[in-house]
């Protein structure tokens, strides 16, 4: 299975090798519906400003959630908050250029893209939607 990501920034998978202009990433294993990606970070609380001035600060406990309006996984991400009541922000990134400028900071490539807050600055991120994965982060 090879991995590359195009000039658009867009991930391809294959089985066949990407063109020759990219290098071949070969992963193991197989590959589902969606990918789920938790980091711990503590460099989301930087002080740098985008011409859109700072960047939130974000509190343990604050939710924020990376949105387009064709996102079915979003509108899953957001069933799921409400159904287990969960406080979140969305942040829909086609509407503000704002967010969009955020999204990019944090590392954001697809949406549904989740910011959860936690100790000290150490935030999780979540690339995706995932229930099983959602439950770990807030049980």
């Amino acid at each position: 299975m090879y991995k590359w990501i195009d000039d658009q920034g867009r991930t391809h998978y294959s089985e066949s090798p990407p063109p020759k202009a990219y290098q071949p990433i070969e992963i193991k294993g197989e590959i589902t519906e969606v990918s789920i990606e938790v980091i711990e970070a503590e460099y989301y609380q930087t002080p740098e400003r985008s011409k859109h001035g700072a960047l939130p600060k974000i509190r343990k406990g604050d939710v924020l959630l990376f949105t387009t309006p064709a996102c079915g996984f979003c509108y899953r991400a957001k069933d799921y908050f409400k159904f287990k009541k969960i406080a979140y922000r969305e942040l829909d990134i086609v509407a503000n250029e704002k967010y969009r400028t955020w999204f990019s900071h944090w590392g954001g490539r697809g949406v549904p893209f989740t910011i959860v807050g936690g100790r000290n600055g150490n935030h999780k991120t979540i690339s995706g939607f995932s229930e099983y994965q959602f439950d770990q982060i807030f049980q």
